[in-house]
Formats: structure tokens, sequence, C-alpha cells
């Protein structure tokens, strides 16, 4: 649980540091998504294993499009990232916020209640 409000954390500072608010785009769904999956995991024990792959499966893509690729000044973005150390900096901010959550779930072996 921890590690979910580090990469819901990470997640709204990079919206409102980008944005001026959490955003449709990232923190909305990120709390949607990655708290249903949470909650599958910890409540049902038969779907434990699929919940915990998938939402182990969504943070990496979120950090890894998002933290990262998101920032690099790409051919096949519709924008054209801002190449700025506060732009940077924001990004490594919730790309380690997203870390953290990703190595939290890869490490749980088994569900606990």
């Amino acid at each position: 649980m921890a590690g979910y409000v580090i990469a819901v954390g990470g997640t709204a500072l990079h919206d409102v540091a980008e944005f001026g608010a959490p955003s449709i785009q990232n923190t909305i769904p990120f709390v949607i998504l990655a708290g249903a999956l949470l909650f599958v995991w910890r409540r049902w024990p038969r779907l434990a294993r699929a919940a915990q792959i998938t939402l182990f499966a969504f943070v990496m893509l979120a950090l890894i499009g998002g933290g990262v690729a998101s920032v690099l000044p790409l051919a096949f973005w519709p924008w054209k990232p801002e190449q700025s150390a506060e732009h940077y900096l924001v990004h490594v901010a919730w790309t380690i916020s997203l870390a953290v959550f990703a190595w939290m779930i890869f490490k749980q072996k088994r569900v606990t209640a």
C-alpha cells in the first residue's frame, strides 16, 4: 500500500508541475486502475497472481512510457517535450516513485491479508 501512495504522489506531482492539477491523462486513471488491481490482488486470492502481474505491467508501462520515453524528443510524439532541467527533474521524481511501486509489487512473493 505504501508503494501505491508513493506512486500516486509522484504521478500527481508530475501532473501538477506539468498541467497545474492532477490530470485525466495520468493521475486519475492511475488512481482508479492501480487501486482496483491492488484491491483485487489483496481481496480475492484466486485472482491475486493475475492482478499482481497486471498491476506490475501497468506500472512498468507508466514508468517506461510516461516517466522516461515521453521526455525524449521523438518524431512520433504528437507534442514536442520541453527540454528543461525542471521538466527532467519532475520526470526523474515520477520515474523513481513508479520504480519504488514496481519493486514493491515485484518482490511480493505471496498475498498477505
